[in-house]
């Protein structure tokens, strides 16, 4: 008997493993092909629930924050008002409110010129809040000097038409501002004025009393209501009339699209 005897095996039995051999790397390729279709093709439910797991969940936007322009005058030769109250005092009705993060106030234009209020309102904003001055056919703001200038009603058109779609509500917190209310309404925009004279007093407690609504996240019109609560509970006294009853001895107006409200 040799020592280094080969053991011989039958030709099927290489042919078997042969065959063993070569189904491992189909069952191998196959697998593969598979996980390669589900890859390429994105079939198979378990590799979608990976990738619905796997993926990061898209995060909604932000919403967009309204934007507020507070702008002022207090030009020499007219009587001082107290526009740097009133922006503090609106402000911080604002910030209490849970609709807070719902708006953001622009950089306040105090003494504002025509130069500032162009440069003010290049960003569109949703509110405009002025308070100062006015006069039957215009409003008054200040020249470099500090004295009183005037902006008429053709001026005030051209001011606010490049505004009309952004633009939402228009408060001219200011005497006999009615008429100019009026004329910038054309742009579809809410505006508030007066017909007479009203107190600083009564022109700040108004303004508080929107915010607050809008603070709660009301709409104009509801927050419009709050303003006028406020101005009858505590400034009655200030108030000048034409109407023999309480409502109609309130001169604010609410103007849009051409059009007094009955708010």
């Amino acid at each position: 008997m040799q020592e280094n005897s080969l053991l011989t095996l039958p030709v099927g039995y290489c042919g078997l493993g042969q065959q063993l051999n070569n189904s491992a790397d189909s069952q191998t390729n196959e697998k593969i092909t598979h996980i390669g279709r589900q890859i390429n093709m994105g079939s198979g439910s378990t590799y979608i629930e990976n990738q619905t797991l796997n993926s990061p969940v898209p995060q909604p936007s932000p919403p967009m924050r309204k934007k507020i322009l507070f702008i002022a005058a207090n030009p020499e030769n007219e009587a001082r008002i107290a526009t740097d109250k009133e922006y503090r005092l609106i402000k911080a009705e604002l910030e209490r409110g849970s609709h807070r993060d719902s708006y953001e106030f622009l950089l306040p234009q105090f003494a504002v010129t025509i130069q500032e209020l162009i440069r003010a309102i290049a960003p569109k904003p949703q509110i405009i809040h002025f308070a100062g001055h006015g006069e039957r056919k215009g409003i008054i703001i200040t020249n470099e000097q500090n004295q009183p200038q005037s902006l008429s009603l053709p001026i005030l058109q051209r001011i606010f038409r490049p505004l009309k779609t952004f633009t939402e509500l228009v408060l001219l917190n200011s005497c006999y501002s009615a008429l100019c209310a009026k004329e910038i309404s054309e742009f579809g925009m809410y505006v508030v004025g007066y017909l007479q004279p009203i107190s600083d007093e009564a022109a700040i407690g108004f303004a508080q009393g929107l915010y607050i609504g809008l603070s709660r996240g009301k709409t104009f019109e509801e927050a419009f209501n709050d303003a006028i609560i406020v101005l009858l509970t505590k400034n009655t006294g200030h108030l000048r009339g034409l109407g023999t009853s309480e409502e109609n001895s309130i001169l604010v107006e609410v103007w849009r699209n051409g059009e007094k409200l009955d708010l």
